[in-house]
């Protein structure tokens, strides 16, 4: 990949949406048995995805859906807006039982 005459591990996660998708390339080291991160391909720039989570929002407002028009923030930014419009999110605690043939016969 780098043409530095060592063997690479590329790992590709392109089955997910975009956000999701990665490309990381890791280095092995022989002499301590290790992979090193090479190169993260991050699809948005540090100036934009500040947080680095390969995360970052598109907030469209009215009608507007156009991408080519709406500038991408981060996730900090994001959380900032939907607090400033009221959009807080509660954490909700969900109940879990096993999934046991107890638990499912008193379905």
């Amino acid at each position: 990949m780098d043409k530095d005459g060592k063997k690479e591990l590329i790992l590709c996660i392109t089955t997910t949406s975009m956000a999701g998708m990665r490309e990381v390339v890791y280095d092995y080291d022989e002499k301590a048995d290790v992979l090193r991160e090479e190169y993260n391909g991050n699809p948005y720039p540090e100036k934009i995805d500040r947080e680095k989570s390969g995360i970052v929002y598109f907030v469209m407002e009215g009608d507007n859906y156009d991408f080519s028009v709406t500038e991408p923030i981060c996730k900090s930014d994001y959380e900032k807006w939907r607090k400033d419009q009221g959009l807080e999110s509660t954490k909700t605690e969900i109940l879990f039982q096993a999934l046991t043939a107890e638990n499912i016969g008193k379905i």
